[in-house]
């Protein structure tokens, strides 16, 4: 192994181009490394020897040795005390990644399967496997995460757009660490500010063509889910809980439990006709909604079909969600009282009013009826 200089610029300038870094020891166990480039300037890496296994690090930025060296012994102390710390308590979080983890585990035995995806969802896009998951807790500072969240924006063309997107990853990510109750973690998360003038909250209503085009370009298990979403107003997750026993055909009744409890509502007579063909002959405990491989629906199957739905329907910002906002929007415009839809679709006239108050076509003409003047 060399043991050439590497602590001045002049003398790692001088040193011969081979795969592996030269190092320097620190202390015992400690080493920096620098590792040479045959197209341009090298690269400081370190190398710890802690509970019986190494540990590697590498710095991309273009620094000085001393600088270097102090980041390095900064990297080496928050492992011993991440490990230090595992070893007390092996379910507390170290790392961001390990509570962006644990926030998962904790929102689907709390809140259920869609709240833990959407989460998930953008951990692994944003924080698993990368350099901000593996930024130790008791290291973490407010840089850490305004660092992250900008590096978000870069490269988008529709900045006000984006920044409502990082923005709602910023929540989920700060309410996955301050669920930590880490004092250091929290006080730093409070500098951290979210996006001003942002993009409005994407409306979600479809007009009657959109829908049929939506419809046609799903595989016959989920056009036949989505056409009852449209018809119900319910919520997916909703729909994909219901059993063969909490629908009755005889009095087109359908027992619905969600996020604000259980409820009863009468179905229309169109949602009449998908629903009688799905309980004959089957057991009462049987999924009232199926896949075509006989299993009932969850988030992570429905959600990759539908994408590709909505990808041959050419609606890329389309959700399954779509749904129920058409649903309580065409309610609405159609003349049903507000009380009646919040009951029906399970929600609160307060949501409905900031949310869904859409106008269809058929709204907007029945508002140029009207006769003041």
């Amino acid at each position: 192994m060399a043991k050439e200089n590497i602590r001045s610029k002049t003398a790692r300038a001088k040193l011969r181009h081979q795969n592996e870094p030269y190092w320097d020891a620190l202390r015992r166990g400690l080493h920096i490394g620098y590792r040479t480039s045959s197209t341009g300037v090298g690269t400081w890496v370190g190398r710890l020897y802690h509970g019986k296994r190494y540990h590697h690090t590498t710095l991309n930025d273009q620094i000085e040795f001393d600088e270097a060296r102090k980041l390095i012994e900064k990297w080496a102390d928050n492992v011993i005390n991440g490990e230090q710390e595992r070893q007390s308590d092996p379910t507390k979080p170290v790392t961001v990644e390990d509570a962006c983890r644990a926030y998962v585990i904790e929102r689907r035995a709390t809140k259920g399967d869609k709240t833990a995806y959407d989460a998930s969802n953008r951990f692994e896009r944003l924080v698993y496997g990368k350099p901000f998951g593996r930024v130790k807790l008791t290291a973490l500072k407010e840089s850490d995460v305004t660092t992250w969240r900008n590096a978000q924006l870069s490269g988008a063309e529709d900045k006000r757009k984006a920044k409502d997107s990082i923005n709602r990853n910023l929540k989920s990510v700060k309410a996955a660490l301050n669920a930590t109750k880490n004092p250091h973690v929290r006080n730093e998360l409070k500098a951290v500010e979210y996006f001003a003038n942002v993009a409005q909250r994407r409306q979600g209503w479809l007009n009657a063509e959109q829908r049929n085009t939506l419809l046609a370009s799903m595989s016959e298990d989920l056009k036949q889910f989505a056409t009852a979403l449209f018809l119900l107003g319910c919520r997916p997750g909703e729909l994909a809980k219901a059993n063969v026993a909490d629908y009755s055909a005889n009095s087109g009744e359908l027992f619905l439990t969600g996020k604000t409890g259980p409820r009863t509502i009468r179905v229309s007579d169109k949602a009449r006709e998908v629903l009688d063909t799905l309980v004959q002959d089957r057991a009462p405990n049987a999924p009232l909604f199926l896949t075509n491989s006989r299993k009932r629906w969850t988030v992570d199957t429905w959600h990759s079909r539908f994408v590709t739905a909505r990808d041959k329907a050419k609606m890329p910002t389309a959700t399954l969600y779509f749904a129920r906002h058409s649903f309580i929007s065409e309610a609405l415009t159609q003349g049903i009282p507000i009380h009646d839809v919040a009951r029906y679709t399970g929600t609160s006239v307060k949501i409905i009013e900031r949310n869904y108050g859409h106008l269809t076509k058929d709204g907007a003409d029945r508002i140029n009826r009207v006769a003041i003047l």
